[in-house]
C-alpha cells in the first residue's frame, strides 16, 4: 500500500476530493453535539475509509477525527453509565419510600425480623446526586471537546497545516 502523496501532487481532482471529505467530517463533527452525536458516526466511517489512501497531510485530519470520534464515545458511554446508575439508585430510593408508606398505612406487615446492627451506608441519595452530576459533566465534556476539538482541525485544515500528533 502506498502512502498516498503520489496520490495527492499527481491528480489535483484527487487532492481538492480528499480535502473536501475532510472538510465535510469536520463539519459533521462540529454540528453533531446538536444533533444527539449521530452525525459523528457519519463523520468517523468517512475518515476510516479515506484514511490510507490520501496524502500525509489530510491523513493526519483522518486520524484526528477518529481520534475526536473515539474520545466523544468514551465520555458519552461514561455519562450513559452513570445515568444508569443514578437511575437505579432513584429506582431503589423510591421502592424503599413506597415500602415504608404501605407499612405505615398498615398494607404491608412490617419485617418478621429487624437486624439491631444495622450496616453504616452512605446515604443513597448522595450517590445519585454525585452520579447524576458525574454523568451531567461527563455528557458536557463530550459536547464541548467533540465541538471544539473539530473547530480547531477545521481551522488548521484551513490554514493547509497536518495535526501535530498524528503526522508519523
Amino acid at each position: 500500500m502506498t502512502d498516498g502523496a503520489e496520490h495527492y501532487e499527481g491528480d489535483p481532482l484527487m487532492a481538492g476530493f480528499d480535502r473536501g471529505v475532510a472538510f465535510v467530517g469536520y463539519g459533521l463533527l462540529i454540528v453533531s453535539p446538536f444533533l444527539f452525536g449521530a452525525p459523528a458516526v457519519v463523520a468517523f466511517v468517512l475518515a476510516l475509509a479515506h484514511r490510507n489512501d490520501s496524502h500525509w497531510l489530510i491523513r493526519s485530519h483522518y486520524r484526528n477525527q477518529s481520534h475526536i470520534f473515539g474520545v466523544g464515545l468514551t465520555l458519552l458511554v461514561l455519562a450513559i453509565l452513570c445515568a444508569l446508575g443514578a437511575s437505579g439508585l432513584a429506582l431503589d430510593q423510591l421502592g424503599n419510600f413506597v415500602i415504608e408508606q404501605g407499612r405505615n398505612a398498615g398494607l404491608i406487615a412490617p419485617p418478621a425480623v429487624t437486624d439491631p446492627h444495622p450496616p453504616v451506608i452512605v446515604h443513597k441519595g448522595v450517590w445519585t446526586a454525585g452520579l447524576f452530576v458525574a454523568g451531567l459533566v461527563s455528557l458536557c465534556a463530550c459536547g464541548l471537546y467533540t465541538f471544539v476539538a473539530s473547530i480547531v482541525g477545521l481551522l488548521r485544515l484551513l490554514g493547509n497545516r497536518p495535526i501535530a500528533r498524528f503526522t508519523t
